[in-house]
């Protein structure tokens, strides 16, 4: 890709974003997931070289933390975050049957210390619509353990303390690629990154054409009456190639017009 190419894009993308860019409360910041594998890069936890920056953040009431953000899938970074708006480029990678967007998201639930994964339950909602200003939600629930030989979306979320990378293995027994030490002392997180191409999640069919917007949350809850223990949103807005300032435009009129109404 060339370097002209990606300037523009990306001298468009702060534009619009920083437009977009919602209100957020005071417990939402922006950085590092933690804690992270205490690797020589501090390395977001699942899968292997993920970036553990740029994320949105919301800390709840009792310390609780949600993490959430869009990236592209081959860079590990979005072309331009403002706030908790991530731009990323549309179309797909990995020809062939397993085909998988050009982008992911990656999110991360950490508890306070002596909770045990029980203690809470977890959930993805995701946006189906692509229109900017409109969102259809799916709402996916992460389970509370791993997953690996069950068919079930984000179900190898689950990493125990020292624990990271890739998982294998089976549900009663299973195996780690990392397993080195964390940032801390968290006992474990629920964490993983996602692409709307993943079959057990959206479908390889899914369509991944620019210009589109999603909106995307992750919610940790107390088990114990069901209150939400810390929640995060955010929007991805996806840009075709090449990326106009007109199609930019339109995304961001519809997107404004929606916390318009809020």
């Amino acid at each position: 890709m060339r370097l002209g190419f990606l300037s523009r894009v990306f001298v468009l993308a702060l534009v619009v974003t920083a437009f977009l860019t919602c209100p957020v409360s005071a417990a939402v910041t922006f950085g590092d997931a933690s804690p992270t594998k205490s690797n020589v890069n501090t390395d977001f936890i699942p899968g292997t070289g993920n970036f553990e920056n740029q994320f949105t953040i919301d800390t709840g009431a009792g310390g609780e933390r949600a993490f959430l953000k869009g990236r592209n899938r081959v860079s590990g970074l979005p072309i331009a975050q403002s706030g908790n708006v991530y731009t990323v480029l549309n179309g797909v990678v990995s020809p062939g049957p397993n085909q998988r967007a050009a982008w992911n998201f990656d999110f991360q639930f950490s508890p306070i210390a002596g909770k045990v994964v029980s203690d809470y339950f977890y959930e993805i909602q995701a946006d189906t619509n692509p229109a900017a200003g409109v969102a259809n939600f799916i709402t996916l629930s992460v389970p509370a353990g791993v997953q690996i030989d069950t068919p079930t979306p984000m179900g190898d979320s689950y990493y125990t303390n020292g624990n990271g990378g890739n998982i294998g293995g089976t549900n009663a027994s299973p195996t780690y690629s990392y397993t080195a030490g964390w940032s801390d002392a968290t006992p474990f997180v629920i964490a993983n990154s996602q692409n709307y191409n993943f079959g057990h999640f959206l479908g390889n069919t899914f369509p991944n054409n620019g210009p589109a917007e999603y909106e995307i949350r992750a919610t940790m809850y107390h088990t114990v009456g069901g209150a939400p223990a810390a929640s995060v949103t955010a929007f991805v807005n996806v840009v075709p190639e090449p990326a106009t300032a007109g199609v930019l435009a339109i995304a961001s009129l519809g997107l404004l017009a929606r916390r318009r109404r809020a």
